[in-house]
């Protein structure tokens, strides 16, 4: 069950049964007209809130490889920083295996960022021990926010698209499996191979974070700049994210806490 989808089913439940109590005492002749949709209501509810774990980690996250994508590639994952605080970015290192890095500025992707509705919260430049450099940009916003998939970005501004998909990731240490769009593009004797994805914290107020890490693909070298680029994503996805918790279902602590007498 996805973050966020807990609160609203509690608040429904407590919403249906104060009707329900309400209308019992104070319109009779209306319960029993709709007594039935209101009972089926409310065991439906009571289903959910069983299965539904106590309580949702407040760092678990909706990651996809795009704000609009399909569902089978989105999933919940457990991130290690606050996405709720722009500056807990900040604490992705510098310093990541053969990579060092450091930041960058630009205006130009500061001003497409905004215009979006969003914040450019970082820009990074890393290079590995072979010489291959990359960069990292991190955006942030509320779900409002335009981020339009970086694909558009470099049509609308005239490279070629020479190919596109997503791309499945693990989290070191664990069997979680996650996407990113890879994307290769062209203009003039310019060639870049960029993976991208998105973080999303679901429930009212919830915010987006945009990430993207490109390379220069030097000489037709895609499988280099691929190798390369792979290898940042994954010292970065191992910074970001973390195997989730197990969280107890209602139902399960009920019948640990209470045995039989849970169902009365």
């Amino acid at each position: 069950m996805l973050p966020g989808m807990i609160t609203y089913i509690w608040a429904a439940f407590i919403i249906l049964t104060v009707i329900y109590f309400i209308s019992r005492s104070l319109l009779p002749g209306l319960f029993e007209e709709h007594k039935a949709v209101v009972g089926v209501a409310v065991l439906i509810l009571t289903v959910f809130m069983l299965i539904s774990p106590i309580s949702s980690a407040p760092s678990d996250i909706l990651l996809s490889p795009g704000v609009r994508t399909e569902p089978k590639y989105r999933v919940v994952a457990t991130t290690q920083l606050d996405i709720s605080d722009p500056e807990s970015f900040e604490e992705i290192p510098l310093e990541m295996g053969s990579w060092r890095g450091q930041d960058l500025y630009g205006p130009q992707y500061v001003r497409a960022v905004e215009s979006m509705g969003g914040e450019l919260l970082l820009q990074r430049g890393y290079h590995n021990d072979e010489g291959v450099f990359t960069w990292l940009l991190v955006m942030y916003g509320p779900r409002s926010a335009a981020f339009h998939d970086a694909e558009a970005c470099y049509y609308l501004t005239g490279w070629t698209i020479l190919g596109k998909g997503v791309e499945p990731f693990r989290v070191p240490g664990t069997e979680v499996e996650m996407y990113a769009k890879r994307l290769r593009v062209m203009k003039g004797n310019q060639q870049r191979l960029l993976f991208y994805w998105t973080m999303e914290k679901p429930g009212p107020g919830g915010r987006v974070v945009g990430l993207r890490v490109g390379t220069f693909v030097s000489g037709g070298d895609w499988r280099r700049a691929d190798q390369a680029l792979r290898d940042l994503v994954e010292h970065i996805y191992k910074h970001l994210y973390k195997a989730g918790e197990e969280r107890e279902i209602l139902m399960e602590y009920l019948l640990s806490r209470y045995g039989g007498a849970a169902y009365g």
